[in-house]
């Protein structure tokens, strides 16, 4: 996948789900979505500005 592969895919899931989600209140009362939000948000910012993936487990 390039990186403008992985910008378009990453716009498509922050600017479909996420907004939705966004969109109905009553589901960040759930502790595990409202992590997988800050997460997935997160994640998806470093995507879009980077092109890549950043990776959940930490490089030493």
């Amino acid at each position: 996948m390039s990186n403008d592969d992985m910008r378009v895919a990453t716009c498509a899931e922050l600017t479909g789900y996420w907004v939705w989600a966004a969109r109905r209140p009553w589901l960040w009362l759930d502790p595990t979505l409202a992590g997988l939000g800050l997460t997935s948000m997160a994640r998806g910012r470093y995507a879009l500005r980077n092109g890549e993936l950043l990776d959940k487990t930490p490089s030493h």
